[in-house]
């Protein structure tokens, strides 16, 4: 450029560049100070001038400066893209034909878009959109965005010249810098023109989800590389081992390589276990292959289970030997990247997708992916134009998980750190919302706020699987109603509020409902106005249920200001009983009569009133028995043992347990329904049980080895082994025996020994066993060591 030596002088006296001389004067490089930045803006203020006096219909954005690739936009209404087309003819309309348009491809980014106030020219916020109904689409006032954009390519044998007003709506046709690269991986954003990545792109995508979604538009045309998808046996040719070979034995020669490898294709070709120390080593670091003398098709080879080694030797086998397209989601680090480098430097290798910034990666490639804050987007760095696309939704069968979670139980059993096991899933896909559950699952489990927002309106169930753990206890307050049965389970009890509950609990599972039970009496006896809040829900003209329910479960009832409430709370939740084991434990607090006999005679009455077959019915049923003196039938026995809790019962289990051994009926019952019999029987003498309402004392362990001699007539199932144990205990305490290992808890056997006898139990106990039996050993010890002590 002549004259540049003095202009840049110039520029530099007045201060408006500044030279970087640190490193030399020769090709020091100039830039901007930031009296020269405001110069420039002054000088794009200064173009606004009269070209806003006059705005041509539907059109919101001008041409200020057109200097060869430099051009000045000013836009009176935020674009949705940082790419804009501007037609040649200025009348054209996008009437959605195939027919290309001349004009001008223009790269504006939003991020540098200003807005000035068309008057005063002062700084202003952006504008909202013209059809956005709020007050500040309504005013007079002129606003002006300013970019400096550039021109990324021209079809049009004219220039654009200032003054030049069009509309930003993208049309069909797009530059030829999108689609450079054979697959199409997703779309611009803020249009639908699609972009392809050149060959030899780089991708660094941490997200699991996002790599999934970006390796998956190359399968149908390409060979992947990848550990991600569901698990897939690998095809792989023989003559990839050539290649590990060589890395294994880089100074062997080639005559005796090959020879090495006929061997090893001949013992691999011969199947059977892999005896050699080289078969070993190709099962260790390939994994499960199925190898043959076929050449590599299209699609998926697993990686998951290969090591390093495997994946170079796979890689370099395809730069030298196939011929087909290639991408690898790269999980190796930065000692073997060299190796990677010679492999992407191939034409063949469209992608090299990795987890992070890998030390040694290329630094000038054509084009660099990266990730971005929005789920499902990725930034895009190609040719000096930076801007972002959407990811494509997953089409492949490989990627896309074969089938659907039933509940949110189903899904956090799939999940396994940051990563998510689809082949747990077992249920079958809704038919609705298909691609947006699809992104709604690659997000989970960190999840993504920004789809989780976007996806709410249009799929409740995939807004809230997208939702970061975080998030999703702000989300159900409006969601709940709205998920299918057995989700709201993917929010944990303990990131409720507790003053929320009662909204939320109506729309969960029963298991949730009765942990939600137990956190919101807990903190009821810390917290008050949690009572307080119950009452206002109560009193009102459409009283809460599930108010009702957890005030039952919550309240001491015995406290005179709170009576009058527990009657109205009892009224209601009569009506809709539910979690009758909860309320029942709470309200006679598990010890009979504490609240008074004519109380506990009020609620069997109402029993009588439901169904016979019905929890409160039938514990009704048990407790009118016992006030008759009358005994217990043998089918009233089963129905107890198998559906409440063993604590109700076990002052009955001694009895009980000899009835059904008498009867064949009763032994095919025992044999099918597993029960801690150990823990049942083997109690401490008086210790309180009894049904809710009824007080009783347990017999301790009073059973003789004559008593369960039937024992050994139980045909096969999965209760014998429990009542195997009790006989084993009992017959080698009777004969004075060593004290046995149990199968069901191997220190289980201690419990019919005086716990003076006993070795000192510690926390490891639970690991060895029936649970209730590992509790029975730590709460006997310590009521023995706190008798003591007292």
């Amino acid at each position: 450029m002549p004259h540049a030596s003095l202009a840049c002088k110039q520029l530099k006296l007045q201060g408006w560049v500044h030279r970087d001389e640190s490193s030399g004067l020769r090709n020091a490089p100039f830039s901007l100070t930031h009296e020269g930045l405001a110069r420039l803006e002054a000088d794009a203020l200064a173009k606004i001038g009269a070209q806003f006096n006059d705005v041509p219909r539907q059109q919101t954005g001008v041409v200020l400066q057109s200097e060869g690739e430099d051009v000045l936009i000013g836009y009176l209404e935020p674009p949705d893209s940082a790419f804009v087309f501007i037609p040649e003819r200025a009348d054209w309309v996008d009437d959605g034909s195939t027919g290309n348009q001349g004009g001008w491809w223009l790269h504006a980014p939003p991020e540098e878009l200003r807005w000035y106030d068309g008057e005063t020219l002062d700084p202003v916020p952006a504008p909202v959109p013209s059809d956005a109904m709020v007050l500040s689409s309504f005013t007079s006032s002129l606003t002006v965005g300013l970019v400096r954009a550039r021109l990324i390519e021209s079809s049009s044998s004219m220039s654009l010249v200032r003054g030049r007003w069009f509309s930003p709506s993208p049309m069909n046709q797009a530059p030829l810098v999108f689609g450079q690269g054979p697959v199409r991986v997703g779309s611009i954003t803020g249009t639908t023109l699609p972009f392809g990545p050149p060959p030899q792109s780089w991708a660094d995508v941490p997200n699991t989800a996002e790599r999934r979604m970006l390796v998956n538009a190359y399968i149908e045309s390409s060979v992947v590389l990848t550990d991600s998808g569901a698990p897939k046996p690998s095809r792989l040719p023989y003559a990839v081992l050539l290649p590990w070979l060589f890395n294994r034995h880089p100074r062997m020669s080639e005559s005796k390589r090959q020879a090495l490898w006929s061997g090893l294709t001949t013992s691999l070709a011969e199947g059977g276990l892999a005896t050699g120390a080289l078969e070993r080593a190709v099962v260790s670091e390939f994994g499960t292959v199925m190898w043959d003398d076929h050449h590599i098709t299209t699609g998926v080879i697993d990686t998951r289970n290969m090591k390093t080694t495997a994946v170079l030797a796979i890689l370099e086998h395809l730069r030298d030997v196939e011929t087909l397209p290639f991408v690898v989601d790269w999980g190796g680090g930065a000692q073997d990247m060299q190796r990677l480098l010679d492999v992407f430097s191939h034409p063949g290798c469209l992608a090299v997708v990795t987890r992070s910034m890998v030390e040694g990666r290329p630094t000038s490639e054509a084009c660099w992916l990266t990730s971005h804050p929005e789920f499902g987007v990725l930034s895009v760095n190609i040719s000096g134009l930076r801007f972002t696309i959407r990811l494509r939704p997953v089409e492949s069968g490989h990627l896309r998980p074969p089938r659907f979670p039933v509940s949110a139980m189903e899904l956090q059993h799939a999940v396994s750190g940051n990563e998510l096991n689809v082949d747990e899933f077992s249920g079958a896909w809704p038919k609705e919302h298909r691609s947006l559950l699809e992104q709604a699952l690659f997000a989970h489990p960190q999840g993504d706020e920004r789809l989780a927002s976007r996806l709410e309106h249009r799929s409740p169930l995939a807004a809230w699987i997208a939702s970061p753990s975080e998030e999703r206890a702000h989300r159900a307050l409006r969601m709940a109603s709205l998920l299918p049965e057995g989700w709201l389970e993917l929010l944990p009890v303990d990131d409720v509020p507790v003053h929320m509950m009662p909204d939320v609990f109506d729309f969960a599972g029963k298991d949730w409902q009765s942990k939600a039970i137990l956190r919101y009496a807990t903190a009821s006896h810390h917290d008050p106005s949690l009572l307080e809040h119950l009452a206002a829900m109560i009193q009102t003209d459409t009283p809460n249920v599930s108010a009702a329910l957890l005030f039952l479960c919550t309240a001491q009832h015995h406290v005179p200001e709170l009576a009058s409430m527990f009657e109205k709370a009892s009224r209601i939740w009569w009506d809709k009983p539910t979690h009758v084991t909860s309320v029942l434990e709470t309200v006679f607090n598990g010890q009979g009569d504490h609240n008074g006999i004519a109380e506990v005679q009020d609620w069997v009455s109402k029993s009588q009133h439901q169904p016979a077959n019905s929890d409160l019915g039938q514990w009704g049923q048990v407790l009118t028995t016992l006030q008759k003196g009358e005994p217990f039938q043998s089918s009233t026995q089963r129905t107890w043992m198998e559906r409440f809790p063993f604590t109700w019962w076990m002052g009955f289990a001694h009895q009980w347990l000899v009835t059904q051994l008498a009867s064949a009926s009763g032994r095919m019952w025992l044999a099918q329904h597993p029960l801690p019999w150990v823990a049942i029987l083997a109690r401490t003498s008086g210790e309180q049980c009894g049904v809710p309402g009824h007080n009783m004392h347990h017999p301790g362990l009073s059973l003789a080895a004559s008593d369960l001699l039937p024992i050994r007539l139980l045909p096969d199932g999965p209760g014998v082994p429990a009542l195997n144990d009790l006989l084993t205990m009992v017959n080698a305490h009777e004969q004075l025996q060593p004290v046995p290992r149990l199968e069901t808890h191997s220190d289980g056997g201690w419990l019919a020994r005086p716990v003076s006898n006993w070795p000192l139990f510690t926390q490891d106990v639970h690991s060895k066993g029936c649970p209730s039996i590992a509790l029975l050993l730590l709460g006997r010890q310590y009521a023995a060591r706190f008798n003591q002590e007292r």
